[in-house]
């Protein structure tokens, strides 16, 4: 069996960017198969995180975004072994993703090869099947740009992350679902529970067939708007799993750990329940590994904002509000229909045709005076054709009686 092929290399911060994107495209054409199979594309969706103003530098080196160097050497080699239509873009929050693009220098770089920004938050858009069946949802709603694609590459930084423990290739594609949809920041699937088995949806949907991280300089403690880690290096391979086991081990973190040992104090590590599902292979000994000796850098960690039980009874409270919308469906159905509402301790706290001006969970809880309960968003459709999979909540609340 042919085992997926990772390539790391370690990339002194003192290197200059031309020599940057000069390594990236050589770490990603050492890649076997992936040539011949971009030769073959008429349309290439790139995701590139360009989603949020955070345009920060550390010793001249981006530290929230990836940065120009890594994607223009990722495109130019892309152009090199296709004359497919080029796309990258990112489901912006709060911004257009080509003001991100411009601000970060990418979109000039691009341009000479004959590629163009994109936000994906933009309609036309289409629903997409989770490949037998999902762990959240049956299918997602995305741009059209990835049904109409060819290939999907992914384009990732280094970073620790409140909610996810990291993000890396996988996390990155999180990016693609439009805010005008789910919410900003795509709140309706960033909750506990849903966020995990969501990215490992997405993952299984878009299957992306070259993931590239930046990891010259990442980015510790959280994923946006925190300090910059010296990390050193640079990843590219042609599984997402696999190039987020190699990433994750980088950081220091286990890539089977879980769920509630650190860094993944919110909730089950995403990449490992993609690997479960099949994506991918988490161990190394399933990883043909290419480039440096591996050696974790040091300094990423994920603040952790609340204790394991406190979660624990936030998640089992979310389980327990999706199973009164179950059992009251029909109520639901006739007083709030095609509506979102928010269920918290068995009382509607929220209704509207969309997210935009609905509290935190947090201020919820502090107005009431109940940390201890979670946010259930849903939107109100009859059961057969609501794409949520209600077996995790019903998993959840039978382990937690038992």
């Amino acid at each position: 069996m042919t085992l997926p092929v990772v390539n790391a290399r370690r990339c002194s911060l003192e290197t200059d960017r031309e020599r940057v994107a000069r390594i990236v495209y050589e770490m990603i054409d050492e890649l076997p198969g992936l040539a011949e199979h971009f030769a073959s594309c008429r349309k290439i969706a790139v995701k590139s995180n360009i989603g949020i103003m955070d345009v920060r530098w550390h010793r001249g080196w981006s530290i929230a975004l990836a940065d120009a160097a890594v994607v223009e050497g990722t495109i130019a080699w892309l152009r090199d072994h296709s004359d497919a239509e080029i796309i990258v873009g990112d489901a912006s929050t709060g911004v257009r993703c080509e003001d991100v693009s411009e601000a970060m220098g990418i979109t000039e770089r691009i341009a000479r090869y004959d590629a163009r920004i994109v936000d994906y938050n933009d309609e036309p858009y289409t629903k997409y099947a989770v490949p037998d069946g999902g762990l959240m949802f049956s299918e997602y709603v995305m741009t059209e740009h990835m049904a109409t694609a060819d290939a999907v590459v992914s384009i990732a930084k280094m970073k620790s992350h409140l909610a996810s423990g990291a993000t890396l290739t996988l996390k990155n594609l999180f990016g693609i679902p439009p805010t005008s949809v789910y919410g900003s920041p795509r709140r309706y699937l960033h909750a506990p529970i849903r966020l995990p088995r969501v990215l490992a949806d997405l993952g299984l949907i878009l299957r992306p067939s070259l993931c590239v991280i930046d990891g010259i300089v990442g980015q510790t403690k959280q994923e946006w708007h925190s300090d910059p880690v010296e990390a050193g290096w640079l990843i590219a391979g042609d599984n997402t799993v696999a190039t987020d086991a190699i990433g994750l081990t980088l950081m220091g973190i286990r890539p089977d750990g879980d769920y509630p040992e650190p860094p993944f104090h919110f909730d089950r590590n995403p990449v490992l329940l993609a690997a479960q599902r099949g994506l991918g292979p988490i161990s190394l000994d399933g990883i043909d590994l290419l480039g440096d000796p591996l050696e974790a850098a040091e300094g990423f960690y994920s603040d952790k904002h609340m204790d394991p039980p406190l979660l624990d009874a936030i998640r089992y409270s979310i389980a327990e509000q999706a199973h009164i919308f179950v059992d009251d469906r029909a109520r639901f159905l006739n007083e709030y229909p095609e509506q979102y509402v928010g269920l918290y301790d068995g009382d509607v706290i929220f209704t509207g045709t969309d997210l935009d001006n609905m509290q935190s969970r947090g201020q919820i809880a502090r107005e009431r005076g109940k940390r201890d309960k979670g946010l259930y968003l849903k939107r109100v459709e009859p059961s057969e054709i609501d794409p949520e999979t209600f077996s995790v909540y019903e998993g959840l609340l039978a382990r937690a009686r038992a």
